[in-house]
């Protein structure tokens, strides 16, 4: 019970001798490591249920888990696909930047953002992918799936600039790392 409970959300007591030292210097990084994993067991579990359903095996440990992760998945990519039918023609949606683009939904009236919803963090991966896709072959926009990657791979991986060097190498570069 103790270990199931530790595993509801992100175990941040999980990880190796070197992942906790990293952590001491860069905010976070356990964390990043952790939510990956997690991600990475649930889309496994979800493909290893669809399998052993397909081939009539017993479900045994997966139960109803594998059907609820691929509801949710497409319940999300269509809701991404309706906010995408909406917006998609609009300027402001067009001029948007990549990582605004792809990591939330916004919504703006007469040329001013009105709200700005994040999207899921670890499994933002759907509706990206399902808005690129979109922006790709509908808008025939050729940069839309690799902006999207990028943005996805960049938001879920560990900032490895450590806390303390990263501010003092874009004070004095004059540079800000997050929006380039």
């Amino acid at each position: 019970a103790i270990n199931a409970a530790n595993n509801v959300t992100i175990n941040f007591g999980r990880g190796g001798r070197a992942s906790m030292v990293i952590n001491k210097f860069i905010p976070f990084f356990n964390a990043a490591l952790q939510g990956q994993y997690s991600r990475a067991q649930v889309v496994g579990g979800a493909a290893r249920g669809l399998k052993k359903s397909v081939r009539g095996e017993s479900l045994e440990g997966y139960e109803d888990n594998w059907k609820r992760f691929f509801l949710i998945s497409a319940a999300t990519a269509a809701a991404t696909a309706l906010y995408w039918w909406f917006r998609h023609d609009d300027d402001d949606y067009k001029e948007e930047e990549g990582w605004l683009k792809y990591l939330y939904w916004t919504f703006s009236w007469d040329g001013k953002p009105l709200v700005r919803i994040p999207r899921s963090y670890e499994y933002n991966f759907i509706p990206s992918a399902t808005e690129a896709i979109l922006n790709k072959y509908y808008d025939d926009d050729p940069d839309a799936m690799n902006e999207a990657t990028y943005n996805e791979y960049a938001r879920s991986m560990p900032n490895l600039g450590p806390a303390l060097i990263t501010p003092a190498i874009e004070v004095f570069s004059n540079y800000d790392m997050f929006r380039g």
